[in-house]
């Protein structure tokens, strides 16, 4: 089945609101988006993956949407012994992997990943599709509950080239 999540972003505090507003965007250097995928199934995974930002009426914000298709390691199958040992899979999502990677995960460059957030979305919705793997030969215990799950955790590193504001009151 399809995997949904959705993150409602906290208030953004006094005085910024102003950034939902239209005109109003946000240029990111470098977002980035850690996820790990747990696989138990000895079936190696292709997920599809959807992320994007919803605006205050809950509408998709257009220039947000990510699609990507990401691959998710089978769990490891021991042969002499016979048994199952779960796998994660951990990916680093950011706009160019050769600025920015991370030791000991898969590094998958998305460079429309600034995007998400240019327009502050009161929302970001995680999609996420499962689909098998034909490609290899697949071990399944089916007396073991079949699962595949996940997590994730979204940074932000702020860099301030230059910042200005203009404000007008009338």
């Amino acid at each position: 089945d399809d995997i949904t999540e959705t993150v409602v972003l906290s208030e953004l505090g006094d005085g910024l609101d102003f950034l939902k507003d239209d005109g109003n965007s946000i240029t990111l250097a470098e977002p980035q988006i850690e996820i790990l995928l747990e696989n138990a199934i000895g079936v190696p995974i292709d997920v599809d993956m959807q992320i994007f930002g919803r605006d205050d009426n809950g509408e998709i914000i257009p220039t947000s949407l990510i699609t990507e298709r990401v691959s998710v390691k089978p769990a490891y199958y021991d042969e002499k012994m016979g048994t199952i040992t779960p796998v994660e899979t951990k990916l680093f999502l950011t706009c160019d992997s050769n600025k920015v990677s991370k030791i000991g995960y898969d590094n998958v460059q998305i460079p429309g990943l600034a995007n998400l957030l240019e327009k502050v979305p009161n929302s970001i919705d995680f999609k996420i599709k499962p689909l098998v793997n034909t490609s290899q030969t697949h071990h399944i215990d089916i007396v073991d509950p079949l699962t595949f799950s996940g997590s994730y955790s979204v940074y932000i590193p702020l860099k301030f080239d230059s910042l200005n504001i203009l404000y007008t009151d009338t």
